[in-house]
């Protein structure tokens, strides 16, 4: 799941943090993977790449209770990157761990696509502003 923003990543990472810390998710760590490939001809593909590294502390909790092999899932992760003077914003669904839950078990199965809903639900609010007022 990704959206464009118009934004800077500037912009775009003090709206991230803050909407975050406001829906209770701790950011473990930020991965910065500015230009990895560097002198190749797709550099222009790779700029502003950032990874953040999420965790939500009772959801989790839930998930890993009944499936701990689950727990190689966590932290989920957000990620931007620059496309065409644009910012993408988006993540790897969290729910698409249920396909490797050993046990089916539904309140993990819940606690996943709540997370789903509350990172796309972040993520599209972040997209709908057009620049951060000053």
């Amino acid at each position: 799941y990704e959206k464009a923003a118009k934004l800077s990543y500037e912009e775009l990472d003090k709206l991230l943090r803050t909407e975050l810390e406001n829906n209770n998710f701790k950011i473990v760590h930020v991965l910065n993977i500015t230009n990895p490939t560097e002198g190749r001809e797709t550099t222009e593909l790779w700029r502003n790449i950032h990874i953040y590294l999420v965790y939500k502390s009772p959801q989790c909790a839930k998930i890993i209770r009944h499936n701990p092999q689950l727990v190689s899932q966590f932290p989920f992760k957000i990620y931007t990157y620059e496309k065409d003077e644009q910012i993408i914003v988006g993540t790897f669904k969290p729910s698409t761990a249920i396909k490797y839950m050993g046990n089916l078990d539904a309140e993990g199965i819940r606690a996943l696509k709540e997370i789903d809903l509350e990172l796309t639900e972040i993520i599209d609010k972040i997209t709908k502003i057009k620049k951060i007022s000053k």
